[in-house]
C-alpha cells in the first residue's frame, strides 16, 4: 500500500495540472454541431448526372437527421465523461490534501512543503534545520500514517459497497 501513497505523492503536481486541463475542457466544451454534420452530408452539387429511380427521396436527409441525434448523444456522453473524470480527480486531490493536513503537525508541515509546495531537500534542510536523514525519517513516518489513512478509506468504501 505504501507504494500507492508514494506514487500519489509523486503524481500530485500532474494531478493538479490534469484537473486544470479538464476544467478548461469542460468550461470551453462545444463539441461538433449537428448542423455542421448535416451540411457535410448533403451534396449540393453532384459530380455527375444522377437519375433517381427509388421512391426513397429523403434518404440523405433521414440519415443526416439520425446522425445529428447521434452526434448530440455523443457530445453529451463526452461532456459527462469529462465531468466525471474531473470530479474523481478532484476528490482524490481533496482526500490527499486533507490527509496531509490530518498528519501530526511536524509531519503535516514537512509533507505539505515536500508535496504541495514542491520544495527541494536542500530548501527543506534550510527551512526546518533538519538533516536529510531527519527529513527522511519524518517523511517515512508520514507515509506510514498516510498509508493507514488510505487503507481505512478503502476498507470504509468496500464496507459501504458490500452493505
Amino acid at each position: 500500500m505504501s507504494q500507492k501513497v508514494i506514487c500519489l505523492l509523486k503524481k500530485y503536481p500532474e494531478m493538479i495540472q490534469e484537473r486544470s486541463l479538464l476544467a478548461g475542457q469542460i468550461k470551453g466544451f462545444q463539441g461538433c454541431t449537428g448542423q455542421e454534420v448535416i451540411e457535410a452530408m448533403n451534396f449540393h452539387t453532384p459530380d455527375g448526372e444522377h437519375v433517381q429511380n427509388s421512391l426513397n427521396t429523403g434518404r440523405i436527409e433521414d440519415i443526416a437527421l439520425e446522425y445529428e441525434e447521434r452526434l448530440l448523444r455523443i457530445n453529451r456522453e463526452w461532456l459527462w465523461h469529462l465531468t466525471c473524470q474531473h470530479q474523481e480527480l478532484n476528490q482524490e486531490i481533496h482526500f490527499l490534501e486533507s490527509a496531509l493536513h490530518a498528519l501530526p503537525q511536524e509531519q503535516a508541515d514537512l509533507m505539505w512543503d515536500l508535496v504541495v509546495n514542491q520544495m527541494t531537500w536542500d530548501q527543506m534542510e534550510a527551512k526546518y534545520r533538519y538533516t536529510r536523514a531527519g527529513i527522511s525519517y519524518i517523511r517515512r513516518k508520514a507515509i506510514q500514517t498516510l498509508d493507514r489513512m488510505y487503507f481505512k478509506r478503502d476498507v470504509d468504501t468496500a464496507a459501504y459497497l458490500l452493505s
